[in-house]
């Protein structure tokens, strides 16, 4: 993941000024790889604490997204697309590349870890009515 600030150093010493457009995409960047981290660790330390593997995670990031590691992901992108873009605004194609990588959570791996998460997790169809896949607001549950 860390291979991902290539562009950002290379843009960031190639521009003459630090603009609005880099600083907000080294912080969407920042947000997306500690919004990783933290729902990477609250992982590790929940499978830690609970050997049945059929209970799912509620707590900590989980409590309020499905998926707060993915959504990490690609916040960390988008971010390293938007300091591509203000180095070089006619480098607009590179957002088909956190584009692609959204679709690829989307479409692919989530329903796909989905799948399996409903087959091997106890409850895990009303975590999923009750949480929502991704942005970390709470969901009205009707």
């Amino acid at each position: 993941m860390f291979a991902c600030i290539a562009p950002i150093v290379f843009v960031i010493l190639q521009s003459p000024e630090f603009t609005w457009l880099i600083f907000l995409g080294l912080s969407i960047s920042l947000l997306g790889v500690i919004l990783e981290a933290v729902a990477d660790r609250q992982m590790h330390d929940f499978r830690l604490k609970n050997p049945n593997k059929s209970v799912i995670i509620r707590e900590g990031l989980w409590k309020y997204s499905r998926h707060p590691n993915y959504l990490g992901e690609i916040l960390m992108w988008w971010g390293v697309y938007l300091v591509c873009l203000a180095g070089s605004p006619s480098a607009w194609m590179l957002g088909l590349g956190a584009l692609f990588n959204t679709a690829l959570f989307l479409f692919i791996s989530i329903p796909l870890a989905e799948k399996r998460l409903a087959k091997y997790k106890d409850g895990f169809t009303e975590y999923k009515q009750q949480t929502r896949m991704l942005l970390p607001f709470p969901k009205e549950v009707k």
